[in-house]
């Protein structure tokens, strides 16, 4: 099974007018950097002392958000998370997944230079502040 990949200005609308909900899988620590307005976060990659490493309870986590009957538009910095997170999310038993293709900051050639426009350079809304039900670290706090 595939998901549809689509460009910043598609998934806002299908946000503010199917009510799709946006699923940011990048860290809270990008997250609380800006963010979709509305986004809720749930990381891929947990950041660990020893580094980077998938976050094992993934589903599980998106699942305590979201529910599998959800239109879900997934979002990382640049793409390649969320394509992960797709992937993870199908085989979990979400059927409506979406992915923004771009990411939040967009993609960017060798040189930095950015080649594809992400969400934030197409002036969609961007928040940097969400509330407690939408951050990652409230829930896992509660879980403890």
């Amino acid at each position: 099974m595939n998901w549809v990949r689509l460009d910043p200005g598609d998934a806002h609308a299908m946000m503010r007018d199917e009510g799709a909900l946006f699923l940011d899988v990048r860290t809270p620590v990008e997250f609380h950097q800006g963010h979709p307005a509305g986004a809720y976060n749930v990381p891929l990659m947990l950041r660990l002392p020893e580094g980077l490493k998938l976050n094992e309870s993934f589903i599980n986590d998106v699942g305590r958000v979201l529910t599998p009957k959800d239109t879900v538009v997934l979002g990382c910095k640049s793409g390649a998370r969320s394509a992960r997170a797709a992937q993870l999310l199908l085989g979990g038993g979400f059927a409506h997944v979406f992915e923004l293709a771009s990411g939040f900051e967009g993609q960017r050639d060798a040189f930095g230079r950015q080649v594809v426009s992400g969400w934030k350079a197409c002036g969609l809304p961007v928040a940097y502040d969400a509330p407690e039900t939408h951050r990652y670290q409230s829930r896992a706090e509660e879980a403890s």
